[in-house]
């Protein structure tokens, strides 16, 4: 006899988001130490240096002011 369990949508989508939550908490954990240890950028500074270079120099230094 073959037995399946077949799981119902509402358990596929808590094991789904059960699984992207620990991976998005592994990928950040990992990030952080590397950039930590190693000095690497994190996406997040690289995405800033190039937002950066689009602005206006009035209004990166305006903001430079405000945030330091």
């Amino acid at each position: 006899m073959n037995s399946e369990t077949r799981l119902s949508g509402g358990q596929i989508f808590r094991y789904g988001i059960l699984a992207g939550a620990l991976g998005g908490l592994v990928m950040t954990t990992v990030m952080l130490l590397l950039a930590s240890l190693f000095g690497l950028a994190t996406p997040l500074v690289l995405l800033g240096d190039r937002i950066s270079a689009w602005l206006p120099v009035g209004l990166f230094l305006s903001l430079m002011g405000k945030v330091g």
